[in-house]
């Protein structure tokens, strides 16, 4: 019997902690049920745990959720009555775009493509695409301006060449959050933003419309890869963490004929651990490249380093085209 013991203990440790990591899963699936309850909009002011109690829900069971939100930070408790911590009630207000529905879905397509990890990933579709798009993008207002300004700021070589007009070029642009962005900050600058996918391009060409910009921004649905601009613009930025890893060499030469001979591209680091190391090369993409990687990616395709910038964006590496 003290033979098999060790064998035991082991075991149970191993199901402990398979246990520990399906808390995580139980309380997202607890923070969709009370989103869809209607809890979360009530729990913008201070609310009494009577108040949550429906006629189908047990006290007790009210209390456990509560409990259960309150650990996690997405709930304060002050005498009695439970409100929204201030992160919280930023995602479920939108701040800048940054939504609740938004981040649920998209962590929904997640583990759904975890799910089929043995097997064939289907490609995203136009709406999920989207999905994606909206969680990743902010919206343009005066905060997403004030970021934006501190971030061009740091790299005034770009900055120069925004306030100069441009034109700039965003591949990889979205719902249009950094572009439309851009656009609001400098009114003499024209923009082209380019998207592969049209529920994107069309969510973006709302945006645009709505805040006034479709004379200074245009919009295009197409693979970054056939542009056929050539030495038209002054600054691009790719969003290439985004772009599966067999288009990176021809994004890269697109990018080359379509600025001029001194135009500058700025490639943005996306920190990414273990896990999303795996969801992206579900879809082909080789996530978490550094500015020290892209930096080297981008010389290898004929940009040389101006410089690398730590901005509250992230790292960043400026790169200028050469003489081609």
């Amino acid at each position: 019997m003290s033979e098999q013991q060790p064998p035991l203990i082991e075991a149970l440790g191993a199901r402990g902690v398979i246990r520990e990591w399906a808390k995580g899963a139980q309380t997202l699936a607890i923070l969709e049920a009370v989103h869809r309850l209607g809890w979360l909009d009530t729990l913008r002011e201070p609310t009494p745990l009577p108040d949550l109690t429906t006629p189908s829900w047990a006290p007790e069971r009210t209390q456990g959720v509560t409990d259960v939100l309150k650990q996690v930070g997405v709930v304060t408790e002050t005498a009695g009555a439970y409100q929204l911590t201030p992160a919280f009630a930023a995602l479920v207000n939108g701040a800048s775009g940054v939504d609740l529905e938004s981040v649920l879905a998209s962590v929904r397509l997640d583990l759904a493509a975890l799910e089929k990890l043995d097997g064939t990933v289907p490609d995203l579709t136009g709406t999920e695409a989207l999905i994606v798009a909206k969680d990743s993008g902010v919206v343009a207002d005066p905060v997403t301006q004030m970021l934006y300004r501190s971030v061009y700021a740091a790299i005034p070589e770009v900055e120069a060449e925004l306030a100069g007009g441009g034109p700039m070029l965003d591949l990889g642009c979205g719902i249009g959050g950094a572009l439309l962005t851009t656009a609001q900050l400098y009114p003499h600058l024209k923009l082209l933003g380019v998207d592969i996918v049209p529920e994107v391009v069309a969510e973006a060409e709302r945006r645009r419309d709505e805040l006034g910009l479709t004379e200074q921004v245009q919009l295009r649905c197409a693979d970054a890869q056939t542009l056929d601009e050539r030495a038209v613009f002054k600054v691009a930025y790719w969003a290439q963490a985004f772009f599966p890893d067999n288009s990176r060499p021809g994004t890269l030469s697109a990018l080359r004929r379509a600025l001029t001979a001194d135009g500058l591209l700025v490639l943005q680091e996306q920190p990414a651990g273990p896990t999303d190391v795996v969801q992206q090369g579900l879809r082909g993409i080789a996530a978490g490249r550094t500015a020290e990687e892209l930096a080297a990616e981008a010389r290898a395709a004929g940009f040389v380093l101006v410089r690398q910038v730590t901005t509250n964006l992230g790292n960043l590496a400026v790169m200028r085209n050469q003489q081609q």
